[in-house]
C-alpha cells in the first residue's frame, strides 16, 4: 500500500465530503428540512454537535482511501475504478440508510430519495477523485 497517496487521497475525500455534506444538506434540502422541523434537533443543538460530524467525515475519508488502496487493482483507467469503487460503495450504504430512514421515520419520500441520490453523487465523486489520486 502506498501510504503517502493513502494519505493524501484521504485529505482530499475528507474535503470533499464535507464540501459536499455542507452544500446538500444545508442548501439543496433546506426546505425539506424545516419542512420536517419537528423531527429534527433545534439548530443550536445541532450547531454543538457539528465537530463530532466533521470527525465522522475524517474518519469515513480515511476508511474510504484504505479500503480503495487495500482493493486498488491497478485498472488502465484509475477514475473509472474509482468510479466503481464509489458506485458500489454509494448502494451499499445510500440505499440501505435512506430505504431504512424512510421506513423507521416520517419523512417524505421525496427526503429519503434525495438522500439516497445525493448520496450516490457524492460518493461517485469522492470515488473517482480518490481513484485519480492513488497508484501504488
Amino acid at each position: 500500500m502506498n501510504t503517502k497517496r493513502w494519505i493524501v487521497a484521504s485529505l482530499v475525500a475528507f474535503i470533499i465530503i464535507s464540501v459536499l455534506e455542507y452544500t446538500f444538506h444545508n442548501h439543496c434540502l433546506k426546505t425539506l428540512y424545516e419542512a420536517t422541523a419537528s423531527l429534527w434537533r433545534p439548530e443550536a443543538e445541532m450547531s454543538k454537535l457539528v465537530p463530532y460530524g466533521m470527525l465522522l467525515h475524517l474518519a469515513v475519508a480515511f476508511l474510504l482511501g484504505y479500503i480503495y488502496a487495500r482493493g486498488y487493482q491497478d485498472k488502465p483507467s484509475r477514475l473509472g475504478e474509482g468510479v466503481r469503487f464509489g458506485l458500489i460503495l454509494g448502494l451499499f450504504t445510500s440505499l440501505p440508510m435512506a430505504g431504512w430512514s424512510y421506513i423507521a421515520m416520517p419523512v417524505p419520500f421525496q427526503l429519503a430519495l434525495y438522500w439516497f441520490l445525493m448520496g450516490m453523487v457524492e460518493f461517485l465523486i469522492v470515488g473517482g477523485v480518490i481513484g485519480l489520486i492513488y497508484k501504488k
